[in-house]
């Protein structure tokens, strides 16, 4: 993105025009440095990685909470209520 385009958009977010993440390109605010300009992006593929495998196994986990188990309301918020004593 140019000079022009940055700001065009970060104005056009301070005015409330763009709300789809898509539209907003990566911008959220005005830089602290607008001497910087982001030109290489590199993902953190260990995190996208880690959030993605936590999604998968919560989503199976609560499956087979509500799927197999089978456990009680009282069952599950005792079971919760253990799990927060352990980890304190």
């Amino acid at each position: 993105m140019d000079d022009t385009k940055d700001k065009e958009v970060q104005d056009k977010i301070q005015q409330g025009q763009l709300k789809q993440a898509k539209d907003k390109l990566g911008v959220v605010d005005y830089p602290v440095w607008d001497f910087i300009k982001p030109r290489n992006y590199m993902l953190p593929q260990l995190h996208i990685e880690i959030g993605l495998t936590n999604n998968v196994l919560d989503n199976f986990y609560d499956f087979i909470e509500d799927q197999v188990e089978k456990a009680s309301p009282e069952e599950k918020v005792s079971r919760n209520q253990l799990f927060m004593q352990c980890v304190r």
